[in-house]
């Protein structure tokens, strides 16, 4: 992933599963955007269903730098986390400029 994007850049978010056993996701789209002070930027809306990413499996997501009232966010550096059911959360740091 990359960790410094364009302001308007699609922001990509990538899940690869390196484990032996199988990654289990709460919804279709388990992540977030939070600023570095941990309030939240974007949740999407997702389908409550779990989710089973197999070894050697991956997922892809993207934002789009909007907030959740549809605006772009400003220039700065915020979280991209990615929950799971049985592996905790991954976070990843990037920012906008």
């Amino acid at each position: 992933m990359k960790d410094t994007f364009r302001i308007s850049d699609s922001v990509e978010l990538l899940l690869i599963n390196n484990c032996n056993d199988s990654v289990i996701l709460p919804s279709s789209a388990p992540w977030k955007i939070e600023s570095l002070e941990g309030g939240v930027v974007f949740k999407p809306v997702s389908l409550q269903v779990l989710v089973e990413v197999r070894p050697g499996e991956e997922i892809r997501w993207a934002w789009d730098q909007k907030d959740n009232n549809n605006k772009q966010v400003p220039a700065g550096c915020y979280y991209a986390i990615i929950d799971t059911l049985n592996k905790g959360s991954f976070r990843y740091g990037f920012c906008i400029k």
